[in-house]
């Protein structure tokens, strides 16, 4: 029981890493017409793209912990 909730574990980690990261790649934008350029940055996204990320290192390690451990 323990290895299939570690497997669940690292699978949402994986899920929640891909979010993350692709949410904080669409946080930002630009524009470029000459020398001058012009950014615009969304901190909400950005800040659930952390939260994200976070979450997917916890299920992660929790992951690799369930499975490493050894049953008594």
């Amino acid at each position: 029981m323990k290895k299939i909730i570690a497997l669940i574990l690292i699978l949402a980690a994986l899920a929640a890493g891909y979010f993350g990261i692709d949410k904080l790649g669409s946080s930002e934008s630009g524009l470029k017409i000459g020398d001058l350029e012009l950014k615009a940055e969304d901190t909400s996204s950005k800040n659930t793209a952390y939260l994200y990320i976070g979450g997917a290192v916890i299920c992660l390690v929790a992951g690799i912990v369930l499975i490493s451990r050894k049953d008594n």
